[in-house]
């Protein structure tokens, strides 16, 4: 083999990095030897090649693993912008919320309490102009019920209680009698409508005088029955006072009782 074929073969073997060929090895010649050693080179290269090729072929799929984990980096990131803006307008949106919230108190505020004062001074003017009995347990019925809920409305309205989620109850001395008893008038014209008879069976020797949240107490037995009138088609409804009280001390129970449809056994303990 002539050094001319060697170099030939050697230009094609640089050019396609086919270490897998071999050179021809002529037994004569002035060119045998190197032939032969040129051999065992690329079969040394050969073997070279073949054992980076799978490290290699790691290397190209850790590349293609990292593009592809770039990718969705970049999808989640342009996803969390896009949330934090949106999380952004929420926060925004809830903060005007807030803000009209607050504003709609203010107003309500006024608005109510203005004529609500309206009615309790014409109410008491009117209390004052001579009136009969009957007229004037009337009149104090609108007294007492307008200022429960006079009450009612400052508690719903003041913004620190709807922020904190609850009611703080006023204990003070005030007539249960009297209490339980304007709830009755209240209901009275309702219950005729429904020819519903509507009592307050309270036992002479209980006390009139208790210390407690009248408003709270009036708010739980008118709702209750209030309900009572509205779901009874035919009887009565009794709002009964039992208990006792010594030494300063009462233990009390409100009963609403009705011949209607009552409070379903399941809902009752609420």
């Amino acid at each position: 083999m002539q050094s001319s074929e060697i170099e030939n073969v050697l230009a094609e073997i640089s050019d396609s990095l086919d270490y897998s060929r071999r050179l021809p090895e002529n037994t004569t010649g002035p060119c045998s030897g190197i032939a032969k050693a040129l051999n065992v080179f690329l079969e040394k290269a050969q073997a070279r090649d073949a054992s980076l090729s799978e490290p290699l072929a790691d290397l190209l799929d850790a590349r293609d693993d990292a593009h592809t984990a770039n990718l969705l980096l970049r999808s989640a990131k342009k996803q969390l912008q896009d949330r934090t803006k949106a999380l952004d307008a929420a926060l925004k949106k809830a903060d005007n919320a807030n803000t009209a919230k607050s504003q709609f108190l203010a107003n309500m505020s006024h608005e109510i309490r203005t004529p609500m004062n309206g009615i309790l001074g014409m109410a008491e003017l009117l209390r004052r102009s001579g009136l009969q009995e009957r007229q004037l347990q009337q009149v104090d019925t609108i007294l007492n019920s307008g200022r429960a809920l006079l009450q009612i409305i400052n508690d719903i309205l003041d913004f620190s209680k709807i922020e904190s989620g609850k009611f703080d109850l006023d204990p003070k001395r005030f007539n249960l009698k009297v209490c339980l008893s304007d709830i009755v008038e209240l209901l009275r014209p309702t219950a005729g409508r429904k020819d519903l008879a509507i009592d307050l069976d309270m036992p002479s020797d209980l006390p009139s005088y208790y210390l407690g949240d009248a408003g709270r107490i009036r708010q739980i037995v008118m709702n209750l029955a209030g309900n009572a009138v509205k779901f009874t088609d035919g009887g009565s409804v009794t709002i009964r006072l039992s208990g006792s009280a010594t030494d300063g001390k009462g233990v009390l129970r409100i009963d609403v009782i009705d011949t209607g449809i009552g409070i379903e056994k399941e809902s009752l303990d609420s």
